[in-house]
């Protein structure tokens, strides 16, 4: 799996790891992320470059098995703040959502992922096929076939 620098073009390989206990207030004090991620639901995933431990976004995620929900769900998903001589990257958004779908179908999940969107970013999350199960666009969730693609073209 690859990012591409949006300045040079050049392709980095990353990788999804989940984050320690440990490595949350450090993160929370580097300021580069919004969220208080010491107080967001579930595990913390964090992409990174290989061979690097610093966080270029992060995903937290619960996996809902339980009769009645059977999806994985996304409780917060946040790139890092732009850092003054630290490449951009494109995509990065769609290998979190991709992981998601990836561990739901591991889990026989179908591939359902749900996820509560702030309405500013409806048409974001529209750009990788979730669809939205209220007018107002604010529960989001994608399917089997759409996490397919998800997976086959991010992962």
């Amino acid at each position: 799996m690859h990012l591409i620098d949006k300045t040079t073009g050049e392709k980095i390989e990353v990788e999804i790891l989940e984050v320690k206990n440990s490595e949350l207030r450090k993160i929370n004090k580097s300021k580069q992320f919004g969220f208080d991620w010491e107080e967001v639901d579930g595990a913390i995933y964090k992409l990174v470059s290989k061979g690097s431990a610093e966080a270029i976004a992060l995903m937290g995620m619960i996996v809902r098995p339980e009769f009645g929900f059977k999806y994985v769900e996304v409780t917060a998903i946040e790139k890092r703040k732009p850092v003054k001589g630290k490449p951009e990257y494109e995509e990065v958004a769609g290998r979190l959502l991709a992981f998601a779908a990836r561990e739901s179908f591991k889990h026989k999940l179908e591939g359902y992922v749900l996820l509560i969107s702030k309405t500013d970013l409806r048409d974001f999350y529209e750009e990788y096929g979730f669809k939205s199960t209220t007018e107002e666009g604010v529960r989001m969730y994608s399917d089997t076939p759409n996490s397919r693609r998800l997976v086959t073209k991010f992962l």
